[in-house]
């Protein structure tokens, strides 16, 4: 690592601010395609570790103040990011929808808070789809990795560094303060050059080239050796081809289901399928937790990775990355144990290779050691800290480096712990796409089950609904049954007991194919009985036809669909006639 001292010097003090080691600041950061949009300066969002609202607002306040309006400052109780975070940044950052304008595609790496279905869905409602970088890909394929972050990192620290410096002059230990954080970003990131360039990008890494293959030379770097390796102009011509016929078919239209039945996701390979909160960081250390800084022996500091595990690709020659993505068979996945070691391996340390009593004692104790970390970091892992879960891979990472990394002396030694290195992997990786394929089927089976119990709730609904139109029918042929004559009209005041009783026969048979609540139906009795009275007061002889046009009107208003069309009836009826009328609810 370096430092402030002088080149040469004897002895290097160290010194660390014991705040900042408990501090920490993530940064969200967009690159696009359309030089356009990249001389209006993408978005960007600092995150600082905080509780409460009461130091976001003192930093957004500070924020505004740098007239950056494509800035934004939060805060978050770890200094990551989690769901809610996503769609507030996204809700701040991305363009409205307008009539005119263009669908985008929105490329996110495989972070398990952007893999959300809400995530989708606000996207979706802005004119965005969003595709995710299959995990461990994004070093190739993410323009954020390949042509800006690393450019960004250089110039923030070179301020960083300048600043450090002024205040060594001043005190002791200089520590920069979350003003000095947002200010250095905002003064870099408002660079238009650096956007632009970055632009170029999508082009090298093969996300925007023609789809006609003119633009296929563009491709460079990482992104060429697996354009290559893989085939992908041909299996791009398969993907326009499948597109073209789905369309011609009409089975394809533009709408959330059916895009997002075509952007397929990566399939899952066990290994970073995605990344966690924590994942990324080198050390997370909690209020008093032990020594916060440690340097290697060789004196080479190495950082966790961003896979969490503090794997460096520079430990790894290109032997070492021969077999890594194969599948252990059943014999390798029925002798694992869950301790991260495989027992048929550590007895086998030795046997069967041209090693030295003392050498197979020294592949032992290395096993051994690494053995016992990753047993810890289980136990750890089960009790849910993550603060010593990085710990402890820090660990784990250095005990590797010195059993057959670049700490171990002896290459048979080295060749002999990596090929058991390897088949633990290979056992790991098994029973994770084994447990993946349990979970895949217990998933089916559960989706089963709610399939079966939606198709049970459809066919009470349909029995339902059959019903209503049965008694619908029959109420209907029974008011056909009953004469206007017979519903009293013609009659003084629609006649007496026997035309009453008939027009409250309709009336029940009505009452039980509508939709009324429970207090509804306790104020029906009561209401057809005085509304029976008052509308035969009122219409004297013909109310037997009145009440027949009536409760035909009603019959045809449920049978369209309207359930609530009585509970309507009833209370516009009672306002308008039996409002005055004096009752006792009880």
């Amino acid at each position: 690592m370096t430092t402030l001292a002088l080149k040469g010097a004897p002895t290097v003090p160290l010194k660390e601010g014991h705040s900042a080691t408990r501090s920490r600041w993530s940064a969200c950061t967009v690159t696009t395609s359309s030089v356009e949009d990249a001389e209006r300066i993408p978005g960007l969002e600092l995150m600082f570790k905080a509780a409460g609202s009461q130091l976001q607002n003192k930093l957004a306040a500070f924020a505004s103040r740098l007239n950056c309006p494509w800035l934004s400052v939060v805060t978050g109780p770890k200094g990551s990011y989690r769901e809610e975070h996503v769609l507030a940044f996204l809700e701040r950052h991305l363009l409205p929808w307008t009539d005119g304008r263009r669908w985008r595609v929105m490329l996110m790496d495989a972070y398990g808070p952007q893999m959300s279905d809400n995530v989708r869905r606000l996207c979706w409602s802005r004119g965005y789809i969003v595709i995710i970088h299959g995990g461990g890909a994004t070093g190739v394929t993410q323009v954020n990795d390949t042509d800006c972050h690393q450019h960004l990192r250089r110039d923030y620290v070179a301020l960083e560094t300048q600043e450090m410096v002024n205040q060594s002059r001043l005190k002791s230990c200089p520590v920069p303060k979350p003003e000095n954080c947002i200010e250095w970003m905002s003064t870099l990131w408002q660079d238009r050059k650096r956007h632009t360039d970055a632009t170029r990008g999508f082009k090298y890494n093969g996300i925007t080239n023609a789809l006609d293959g003119s633009e296929d030379h563009l491709i460079v770097r990482e992104a060429k050796e697996f354009w290559q390796s893989l085939t992908l102009p041909e299996l791009r011509s398969r993907a326009l081809h499948d597109v073209a016929c789905e369309i011609a078919g009409n089975r394809l239209a533009w709408n959330f289901e059916h895009v997002y039945k075509v952007v397929a996701d990566f399939p899952d390979r066990g290994i970073l399928d995605q990344t966690l909160e924590f994942q990324d960081d080198e050390l997370v250390l909690e209020d008093g937790a032990g020594p916060v800084w440690e340097q290697s022996d060789d004196g080479d500091d190495v950082p966790l990775n961003e896979d969490g595990d503090g794997s460096s690709d520079g430990d790894k020659t290109d032997d070492d990355w021969h077999g890594e993505d194969d599948v252990g068979s059943a014999e390798d996945v029925d002798n694992y144990h869950g301790d991260g070691a495989n027992p048929r391996a550590s007895q086998s340390l030795g046997q069967g290779s041209d090693l030295s009593v003392e050498q197979a004692d020294a592949a032992v104790a290395c096993a051994a050691k690494v053995d016992s970390l990753k047993r810890a970091l289980d136990i750890v892992r089960e009790a849910g800290n993550p603060a010593l879960e990085m710990t402890l891979a820090r660990a784990i990472h250095d005990a590797e480096r010195e059993a057959y990394g670049r700490r171990q002396s002896d290459p048979k030694v080295a060749r002999v712990l990596h090929e058991r290195h390897l088949a633990d992997e290979r056992a790991v990786a098994a029973k994770r796409l084994a447990l993946n394929r349990q979970m895949q089927e217990a998933n089916n089976l559960r989706q089963l089950k709610r399939d079966a119990t939606e198709t049970m709730s459809q066919l009470k609904r349909a029995k339902a609904q059959l019903q209503c139109a049965q008694t619908i029918l029959e109420t209907n042929e029974a008011i056909k049954s009953f004469s206007v004559e017979m519903l009293g009209n013609g009659r003084a005041r629609g006649g007496g007991g026997g035309f009453r009783k008939s027009r409250m026969e309709v009336m029940d048979r009505l009452s039980r194919i509508a939709d009324l609540t429970p207090v509804e139906k306790n104020h029906f009795n009561w209401f057809k009985d005085q509304w029976d009275l008052h509308m035969a007061h009122e219409h004297n002889d013909t109310w037997g036809q009145k009440f027949a046009e009536i409760v035909q009107a009603l019959l045809e208003k449920i049978r369209d669909g309207n359930q609530r069309a009585l509970a309507d009836f009833m209370f516009s009826e009672h306002q308008r006639c039996l409002a005055g009328v004096p009752v006792l609810r009880v």
